[in-house]
């Protein structure tokens, strides 16, 4: 049974979910980094959406994220995409945190302090801190995937509710349509709450009109894309990647997701550890943004060492309350455990390595540690163990990671591209090596078009050949004179495979900007 808390949490209602929400945004601007080379897809996103028409931004992965972007900047024009874009992220961050307080309010019978820092845990937990203020749809998805809980969790709970039942349609189909891959959590395992109460009527309006309106939508925008793909079924299924990565980083990933390892990378002695390990990977851009650790490495060695002997002494409570009162399994927790479990093998399966798409498990994660660790703890009577592992877990992920982002002057990308944001013009063209997340920089931050020579080898396009007649001015960067280990390893592109393009076509690279470690240049007919 879901037990109702009735506990005074310092104040109810919507004048304490606003000044939790405030808090929330404070914090964040106040962390607000200025290193955004760290992710992936932030500047691709900000690039369709301020250059691209709507038509062209129906991506199967996430169908209407996009859309919905290109509306909000259209209702605050002259706000820098990539930044609206950030702030939306953290408008989504701030309003999960609250929904959250009020499931746990509702929804469990943990004194008030456990659930504090369960969303304390959360909050400054190291993917959901970082991608918190990112360009990116993974807030919004947590958002619409906690607004499905609790719909789903107030109709176990209070039986027959026609305005809950349609709230819960509508939040699992704008899941869905936000972030294709939140089907598994809102359709796959939500759903067995209604099963459980054998509300099968509402099990079927569930499936039956958020189908509906999930096919309704992908016909739709299938009709009117621009890009349209060969037939509705390709884009209905579209935005599945092929699995990739090595699923026994899944459980080094999971503790990255809570713990910060951005600092590794400037241990020398670690530093290359890492990069063997993710030798596919181009790592750059962390050994960079790393290099301003020095010192700092030893006491970030020791914070861990320190939180692992806190963990160590909490593990020890909370087997010992467990021995003696036993382990209870209430639906509450369940349904955090089948999440867990399943949605965590399809990542095993699927995309094992990443950090990113493990964000949505962050919030399960914390609730079953909250359950299982934090609430033993504080019936042990050893409150300050988790004060303890909390301000220790913040002084590892700020100082080992979002303030290591603070700092512009070892921004990859930025130091990368400034020459270029400055000096290319439209109609020039941009090569480089990559990695993509680089060349989506590029194409949002200069007026030049950037493409990736590797994906263009690998496709054998002749794109050299088609440039004898080009009107612009060609600028490559540095990788395409030594190309990074990661891009040799994986495409076995060498310096001696690009002289062998360069002298084919009778190009000379010629420095047009030395003023960093990364130099630009341009190609030059001999």
């Amino acid at each position: 049974m879901i037990e109702q808390s009735s506990r005074n949490w310092g104040g109810s209602g919507i004048k304490t979910d606003l000044l939790l929400f405030f808090v929330v945004e404070m914090f964040l601007l106040i962390t607000f980094p200025e290193n955004r080379t760290e992710t992936d897809d932030g500047a691709w996103y900000a690039y369709m959406v301020r250059d691209q028409s709507i038509h062209s931004l129906y991506n199967p992965r996430f169908l209407l994220f996009l859309p919905f972007m290109k509306l909000i900047a259209g209702v605050l024009p002259g706000v820098d995409t990539y930044h609206l874009l950030c702030y939306v992220s953290m408008a989504f961050a701030g309003l999960a945190i609250v929904l959250l307080r009020n499931i746990l309010i509702k929804f469990t019978s943990w004194p008030t302090v456990v659930s504090w820092w369960v969303i304390i845990l959360v909050l400054i937990s190291y993917e959901f801190w970082r991608y918190a203020f990112e360009s990116e749809v993974y807030m919004l998805a947590i958002f619409m995937v906690l607004a499905c809980l609790y719909f789903q969790l107030e109709l176990y709970q209070q039986g027959k509710d026609w305005r809950t039942l349609t709230a819960l349609i509508l939040c699992s189909s704008l899941a869905v349509l936000f972030y294709k891959p939140a089907f598994i959590i809102v359709f796959l395992i939500l759903p067995f709450l209604l099963a459980v109460k054998q509300r099968w009527k509402y099990a079927f309006l569930l499936y039956g009109v958020s189908g509906v309106i999930i096919l309704g939508f992908y016909f739709l925008t299938y009709k009117y894309y621009l890009l349209k793909p060969d037939s509705f079924v390709a884009h209905f299924m579209g935005g599945v990647n092929d699995p990739v990565g090595n699923p026994w980083m899944a459980p080094v990933v999971v503790v990255s997701n809570f713990i910060s390892t951005m600092w590794v990378f400037g241990v020398r002695e670690l530093g290359g550890i890492v990069s063997s390990a993710f030798a596919h990977k181009v790592v750059q851009e962390e050994l960079l943004t790393a290099s301003q650790v020095g010192n700092t490495s030893y006491f970030l060695m020791f914070l861990c060492a320190v939180l692992f002997v806190l963990l160590a002494a909490a593990l020890f409570f909370a087997v010992r309350y467990f021995r003696r009162n036993g382990m209870s399994l209430p639906v509450f927790i369940v349904v955090f455990l089948v999440i867990v479990v399943i949605y965590g093998s399809f990542l095993v399966v699927m995309d094992p390595s990443s950090n990113e798409p493990w964000i949505m498990l962050t919030i399960p994660l914390a609730i079953l540690l909250g359950n299982y660790l934090f609430l033993p703890v504080y019936y042990a009577g050893r409150r300050w163990l988790v004060h303890s592992i909390l301000f220790v877990v913040l002084l590892i992920n700020y100082i080992g990671g979002i303030g290591l982002l603070k700092d512009s002057s070892c921004d990859f990308n930025r130091l990368k591209t400034e020459w270029l944001s400055q000096n290319a013009r439209d109609g020039d063209l941009i090569l480089s090596l990559g990695p993509m997340s680089f060349i989506r920089y590029l194409n949002y931050y200069t007026k030049g078009e950037a493409y990736n020579y590797e994906e263009q080898l690998m496709m054998n396009a002749p794109m050299f050949d088609s440039l004898n007649a080009f009107q612009g001015e060609i600028y490559i960067t540095e990788d395409m004179i030594e190309p990074i280990p990661a891009i040799t390893f994986r495409s076995g592109i060498t310096s001696e495979v690009l002289d062998s393009v360069f002298m084919k076509y009778y190009y000379v690279p010629v420095p047009v900007d030395t003023s960093n470690n990364f130099v630009t240049y341009k190609l030059v007919k001999r």
